[in-house]
């Protein structure tokens, strides 16, 4: 199921895999409520709230409206209080506000400054089992990036010495670094990459007041802030990161790390880990083509990780991808194995070598389940021609115009978003055979002449994760 919390156009939407930002209430009378910490545009991050099975969210409440456009960081304490750490627009701050969780809602205080010095990014939070509050941040300084670390011991009420007291360095300075904060008794550890090269961590006992040394955990290329730590509840600390080309996974049982785990060989970003009964689970999107993130997730079974699986057959490459001409001796022919791939110019109508070309050409799109979007690759765009969207009803082709407005087969790459979300499908929209193939489908026919016909690369219900927010 797809359900449409919010649009935004903020630039990191649902944020890194180092800041979660979705979390639910662990006991209580209202236990299972789910909170959504998220921008809703480049300066206003808002938070919403559902209770299972998370079909119906609230209305939006504002967190603030001083953020800038970077990604926000937050915590959930035992008792469904919320904490989150942004970076404020202008002056690059780094600060913190409380949302106390009372009688089923959240509230949101007033704001803290953490550090008002230098440029801040990438802020990650925690709260220790002694209530202590600990921030690690990207501090830029003369174009050069530090992870520093500051903490709170009066709940987020002042930090560090003040807010002029850039707190604890824990990296020398590089081109890039980002972190995140993971608690196992009775150690924080700052896990954190360093100039795309280098994924380490420093810890340090909660009651102490010095990190101990850098322990490095792998060393490579394309390293950013792909990566996401977690801790189970028998005590095993997991690290799933991507290098540019490997999903991997790292665990540290309290004595030894484990060696490296493989889980996935193709380019993906945004990792998220959590555990589950004590087994890691990991979510990622993997690039498919040109603006197309497919979720996808896995997790250990037996000895090893499983072959990563696809999460959602709406957000999928199609079961069926017809080419369709109804001129041409054959008039169907089947492009869906081209259609799944980002192979330059090769979905088109063998008969007319185009993708539709003139009045009733079309592309039939099929799949098993119910589908909500289509993104297009195309290696020439169309020009002239007019496309008409159609659903079959049971008896007949129904036309309709797509959520996201008409769409003509005139640029590239393109998101058609059929409708908002999977709540929004309609009604009537029922399984019908088409070339001998039983569907639900949806066709796009010409019904005006191109004047430059468009030739497609690829067609796939696969949109742009390269954010994606987990608990």
């Amino acid at each position: 199921m797809i359900k449409e919390i919010a649009t935004t156009n903020a630039f990191y939407g649902g944020g890194l895999s180092i800041q979660k930002k979705l979390f639910v209430v662990p006991s209580g009378a209202y236990q299972g409520r789910a909170i959504i910490i998220y921008p809703t545009s480049s300066s206003q991050i808002v938070f919403v709230w559902a209770d299972p099975p998370y079909t119906s969210w609230s209305s939006e409440r504002t967190v603030a409206s001083d953020s800038a456009d970077q990604p926000a960081g937050a915590f959930m304490d035992d008792d469904g209080n919320v904490y989150v750490v942004y970076t404020v627009q202008t002056s690059l701050d780094l600060a913190e506000k409380k949302l106390t969780f009372s009688d089923g809602e959240w509230q949101a205080g007033t704001k803290n400054i953490v550090y008002d010095g230098d440029s801040n990014y990438f802020p990650s939070i925690l709260k220790d089992v002694l209530g202590k509050l600990w921030i690690s941040f990207t501090r830029e300084s003369g174009g050069v990036y530090y992870i520093n670390l500051k903490t709170s011991t009066n709940d987020g009420t002042t930090w560090g010495t003040g807010a002029s007291d850039p707190g604890t360095a824990l990296t020398s300075g590089a081109s890039s670094c980002y972190s995140q904060l993971v608690y196992r008794p009775n150690h924080v550890y700052c896990v954190y990459t360093e100039g795309g090269t280098k994924l380490a961590y420093r810890r340090r006992n909660i009651a102490g007041a010095i990190f101990e040394d850098e322990v490095s955990l792998y060393s490579g290329t394309g390293l950013a802030a792909n990566f996401s730590g977690a801790t189970s509840k028998d005590l095993r600390l997991g690290i799933v990161f991507c290098d540019g080309s490997n999903v991997y996974y790292k665990e540290f049982d309290g004595s030894l790390w484990s060696g490296i785990e493989t889980i996935d060989t193709s380019y993906s970003v945004n990792p998220n880990l959590s555990f589950r009964q004590n087994v890691p689970y990991v979510v990622f999107a993997r690039l498919i083509g040109t603006d197309q993130h497919q979720p996808y997730f896995s997790y250990r079974e037996g000895s090893g990780f499983m072959s990563p699986a696809a999460m959602s057959a709406e957000l999928s490459v199609f079961n069926k991808v017809l080419c369709y001409r109804p001129s041409s001796p054959v008039q169907f022919i089947d492009k869906t194995n081209a259609a799944a791939d980002d192979t330059s110019a090769d979905v088109y109508h063998d008969d007319s070598n185009k993708l539709m070309l003139s009045d009733g050409d079309g592309v039939y799109i099929g799949q098993s389940e119910p589908f909500t979007s289509v993104s297009i690759n195309l290696s020439t765009t169309g020009s002239g021609g007019n496309v008409s969207w159609y659903y079959w009803d049971g008896s007949d082709w129904k036309v309709f115009t797509p959520a996201s407005g008409a769409y003509n087969f005139d640029s590239s790459p393109a998101l058609v978003r059929l409708w908002k979300d999977t709540d929004d499908l309609p009604g009537d929209w029922l399984l019908s055979v088409v070339s001998n193939s039983a569907m639900y489908w949806v066709k796009a026919v010409t019904s005006s002449d191109f004047n430059i016909a468009p030739v497609g690369s690829q067609i796939t219900g696969v949109t742009n994760l390269s954010y994606i927010i987990s608990g």
